[in-house]
């Protein structure tokens, strides 16, 4: 993408510059975000926390520290997130995806807390009636077979996977990492939100 797509919004921060997850919050809806969002239902809740900068307010050192533990998922859970993250979006452990969606989870409703267990559960049922295996113990191979079979399978297990993407990919592109894979840069912003480019809402490699 050339410079003549973007808009300049302000003064060039100074550099170097490290966007804090607040700040790239609070550009997501301004931009990127909405057309990300915009993909899925209107109501999904991860609109009203990345409209909401203060729901992060003094997170990032705990989410980046070296001794987090999830709040709201078991240790199960969390490694399954990571690992089916990490597959659709490759770079989603780096940019703290999953730890990221374990706060939210954690001030959410039951009922959208209930629901995105239970996606999880789906995956790792599946994952294990193929394999044999939790989705945490899968190899790459595998769990791209199973995000390809679930994606594009029984209306049940695609519900499933796609509550998870609607978890997964406006988290990660509301991370610095991934507004910077679309091309923000610390002097320029997208005017027109791009679209995410990965089709099926996860990249094999």
């Amino acid at each position: 993408m050339q410079k003549a797509d973007l808009t300049v919004l302000g003064s060039p921060l100074p550099a170097p510059h490290r966007f804090t997850r607040r700040e790239v919050v609070q550009g997501v809806l301004t931009g990127i975000g909405i057309a990300l969002t915009g993909r899925f239902a209107d109501a999904h809740p991860i609109h009203q926390y990345l409209a909401n900068p203060a729901a992060f307010k003094g997170a990032d050192e705990t989410l980046a520290a070296a001794d987090w533990k999830p709040d709201f998922l078991n240790t199960d859970q969390n490694e399954s997130l990571i690992v089916t993250a990490e597959r659709m979006i490759p770079g989603s452990t780096q940019a703290l995806v999953n730890r990221v969606i374990d706060l939210l989870l954690t001030v959410d409703t039951q009922e959208n807390q209930h629901k995105f267990i239970n996606s999880l559960a789906a995956l790792d049922a599946e994952s294990r009636q193929r394999f044999g295996r939790p989705v945490s113990a899968l190899g790459q191979g595998q769990i791209d077979e199973l995000l390809s079979a679930c994606s594009s399978g029984q209306p049940s297990l695609h519900e499933h996977f796609d509550n998870l993407k609607t978890w997964i990919v406006p988290v990660y592109y509301s991370s610095e990492q991934g507004m910077r894979e679309l091309g923000w840069t610390d002097d320029f912003y997208f005017e027109s939100p791009a679209q995410c480019p990965h089709p099926d809402g996860h990249q094999q490699q």
